[in-house]
């Protein structure tokens, strides 16, 4: 038996593939006069509302291999929540002022609507120090948390607020290479990595139950499929 998710699949830099469960018979063929596995698919989602699920969904359009499926909310919306709500233009160094008010007043929405979540703000980034940055202007006592997306999964909270941009690396020629030659890869490394960026843009996403605010420069990979729905 295996439990998982390929959406959710970005540990891809250190040697995981999601092809490892996709394709689980392939790489763990039955034995003697076992069956072949059965896949059974959870859609139910209790954790984010509808427009949130739909927003991460939509991101996940531009990743080529993937399990088809479309979620459920089980979680009801009530008034002022919304999927991602891009805020572009945004340079951190000089309107970091403004980004710490906004986390205050998310912070008070949630205390007023008596969110049930532990915490009410969950900060993400790719990178350690856009965190650093944010943190040092916020009061201890607020209830925010602060995470690289890679080790938010598996975490929620009221609100998300994902910052900077979630894009591929630069194309890697030797791996690309070593990719084909290993046999073991559909795609490519440059093609592996550009959808490991979407799903890691959909883990992000999806921490949120109620809200998520997504602060960057300028729509661009992932980012930009959400500014082109409108």
């Amino acid at each position: 038996m295996a439990i998982g998710d390929d959406w959710q699949s970005i540990y891809g830099w250190r040697g995981s593939s999601p092809e490892l469960f996709m394709d689980f018979d392939r790489y763990f063929p039955r034995k003697g006069s076992a069956k072949n596995s059965a896949v059974l698919m959870l859609e139910a989602n209790y954790r984010s509302i509808e427009p949130v699920i739909r927003d991460g969904e939509a991101v996940l359009a531009g990743v080529a291999f993937k399990q088809a499926k479309t979620s459920r909310a089980c979680r009801p919306m009530q008034p002022g929540d919304h999927g991602v709500k891009l805020v572009t233009g945004f340079d951190l160094q000089n309107r970091l002022p403004e980004l710490a008010d906004a986390i205050r007043a998310q912070c008070a929405q949630a205390a007023q609507r008596g969110s049930r979540e532990r915490t009410a703000v969950l900060l993400l980034s790719r990178r350690n120090e856009p965190l650093r940055m944010i943190q040092a202007q916020l009061e201890r006592k607020l209830p925010v948390k602060a995470y690289t997306i890679h080790r938010a999964k598996g975490l929620q909270a009221e609100v998300a607020i994902i910052v900077d941009d979630i894009l591929p690396p630069e194309p890697h020629p030797l791996r690309n290479a070593l990719y084909a030659y290993s046999g073991f890869f559909r795609n490519s490394y440059d093609q592996a990595m550009a959808d490991e960026s979407l799903r890691l843009a959909y883990v992000a996403i999806t921490r949120g139950v109620s809200r998520v605010l997504w602060y960057s420069r300028k729509p661009q990979g992932a980012a930009r499929v959400l500014a082109a729905r409108g």
